[in-house]
């Protein structure tokens, strides 16, 4: 993952509506789309799409990490 794709997962790890631009494309907005965990259900995945290049990328995340 290079640096513009870790300051978007960052930015969208703390704020899922922000607007942030495709770190690939740099033409359209990241698509943001949570998936609870089957296996563990305080887990979920951020994925990150773009429109427009069909770039994605996906986080893994914690629900309880959402409020500190």
């Amino acid at each position: 993952m290079n640096k513009e794709w870790i300051n978007a997962a960052i930015v969208l790890s703390k704020d899922p509506t922000t607007k942030v631009n495709c770190p690939k494309c740099n033409k359209h907005f990241l698509q943001v789309m949570d998936i609870e965990s089957n296996v563990n259900p305080s887990d979920f995945e951020r994925y990150l799409s773009c429109p427009g290049c069909n770039v994605q990328n996906i986080l893994r995340m914690k629900y309880n990490n959402l409020n500190g």
